[in-house]
């Protein structure tokens, strides 16, 4: 655990040249890819650093998070639900910046649905800020899932 907390120091100072090191640490430790990634992403929007390479050596890890997300209320299930919601912000933010709008607004589409189910106000309000941002990039089916997400929300949670 402590290796990985260096990691995650260094790359917060803009350490850029730690993240082959820190993707080795993630690829030998499994659970750690979820938290590795969300500090990866916020170090790369932070400094923006190219990440491509290491999203695309980690896309089939990444594409199970999508398929394991069962959150049965509990305090492990909340923490996960939070740490998707971190990921899929800083993914939707990460691919924005790299003027990847359909992939960035999916990500964020994503934590949007998963912030509103677990009632994340705070995340609530930054996606639907940084999706207004970008709205006219959506396309037809984004638009679709936002408006749907959006209904969603009951206004006495605000």
């Amino acid at each position: 655990m402590g290796e990985g907390n260096q990691y995650a120091s260094q790359l917060m100072l803009g350490e850029e040249n730690v993240i082959d090191s820190y993707l080795d640490y993630i690829e030998n430790n499994p659970s750690e890819i979820l938290a590795g990634f969300v500090n990866i992403l916020q170090a790369a929007n932070q400094y923006s650093f190219n990440i491509d390479f290491a999203l695309d050596r980690f896309k089939n890890q990444i594409k199970l998070f999508n398929t394991d997300m069962h959150f049965k209320g509990g305090y492990n299930d909340q923490m996960l639900n939070h740490g998707y919601q971190d990921f899929y912000y800083e993914l939707g933010y990460y691919q924005i910046k790299q003027r990847n709008y359909l992939l960035g607004i999916d990500a964020l589409l994503m934590c949007l649905e998963l912030s509103s189910s677990s009632k994340d106000d705070l995340m609530c309000i930054k996606c639907l800020d940084l999706y207004g941002e970008y709205r006219s990039e959506a396309n037809e089916k984004q638009i679709r899932n936002y408006k749907n997400v959006v209904e969603k929300l009951s206004l006495p949670t605000f």
